[in-house]
């Protein structure tokens, strides 16, 4: 299991701050029963933390095991070899193959002559001001390299012969 296993150390979120979250979701979620509409968001919202939480250790995990089975099955956790992406219907970001590595695509926009990516460093979804150019593709799809490790969000918008369109909603990684 994670704890006191010295494979899988430097966990991000705490095991303290990830049991806290857990009796915080179950708190949340008996007010919930009850079928208040606020009190729906708010298990919902502890709810996205936990599963934020619960991937960036199976990613750390995934990622420090280095492939080593034997490694994975200590954790405690059900693995796969390659996270999952992040995604909604026509766009996506996941890992790459090394650390610091940040794919992202999307689908085609009708014609799109280009589509610009950017990514913020946040915790949560960032304030307008946050956000940096990843790059201007031709293609429906980006790779970074070398990037800091935390929660990153990225977003892209297509560019037609009329300017951009509006940026599509964000997802959210975190980057190892």
């Amino acid at each position: 299991m994670l704890t006191d296993n010295d494979n899988f150390e430097d966990l991000d979120p705490t095991l303290v701050a990830m049991t806290a979250l857990l009796d915080d979701l179950e708190d949340k979620h008996a007010v919930a029963e009850g079928g208040d509409h606020d009190a729906h968001l708010a298990e919902e919202a502890v709810r996205e933390k936990v599963a934020l939480g619960l991937t960036k250790w199976a990613k750390l995990v995934d990622l420090q095991a280095d492939g080593d089975e034997i490694k994975m099955a200590g954790s405690g956790l059900p693995m796969t070899k390659i996270p999952s992406p992040s995604q909604r219907k026509g766009f996506w970001v996941a890992l790459g193959e090394n650390p610091g590595d940040v794919l992202m695509g999307c689908a085609a926009y009708p014609k799109a002559g280009a589509y610009t990516f950017q990514y913020a460093y946040s915790t949560n979804p960032p304030a307008e001001t946050a956000w940096q150019l990843a790059g201007v593709a031709l293609q429906t799809k980006l790779a970074l390299h070398n990037m800091e490790k935390g929660d990153m969000w990225v977003r892209y918008c297509a560019v037609t012969k009329d300017g951009m369109k509006a940026w599509h909603a964000p997802l959210h990684i975190y980057v190892l």
